[in-house]
């Protein structure tokens, strides 16, 4: 994010500063379901490599519910200042073990952070891009 001040001419001719964030868009490269059985609970697993470049791997579990049926999972990826950057995973998946493939070719070197949210889960980890 950066700053830019901005004259308002139209009223009072008084100067404000305007934050401006610049979204990157993060290929999504595969999403892929590991069919390594039903896992016995959600977890988000540590990236691989970390740190990176320009890809890295996340794996996750969607747990299985009464039914089987699927969830509304959300993976979120973050930059240092907690701006969300990109939303690669936004729908519903099947109960199982599921590897992403992030490709960070398009950002800057630095800490990120993803966030995955099924239901009442919520995890967050760390990542690092060095180019």
């Amino acid at each position: 994010a950066f700053r830019e001040k901005v004259q308002d001419n139209q009223n009072s001719g008084a100067a404000f500063q305007l934050d401006l964030v610049r979204v990157f868009s993060a290929a999504v490269t595969s999403v892929t379901n590991l069919n390594t059985g039903l896992p016995d609970g959600y977890a988000l697993k540590q990236n691989y490599p970390n740190p990176f470049n320009p890809s890295t791997k996340i794996q996750f579990n969607v747990a299985p519910g009464e039914d089987n049926s699927t969830k509304k999972v959300r993976l979120s990826i973050f930059n240092y200042l907690g701006q969300e950057i990109a939303v690669p995973i936004n729908g519903n998946l099947q109960p199982g073990s599921y590897e992403y493939v992030f490709d960070g070719s398009n950002l800057n070197s630095g800490v990120y952070f993803y966030t995955l949210s099924v239901q009442d889960f919520n995890e967050t980890r760390k990542m690092l891009l060095i180019k």
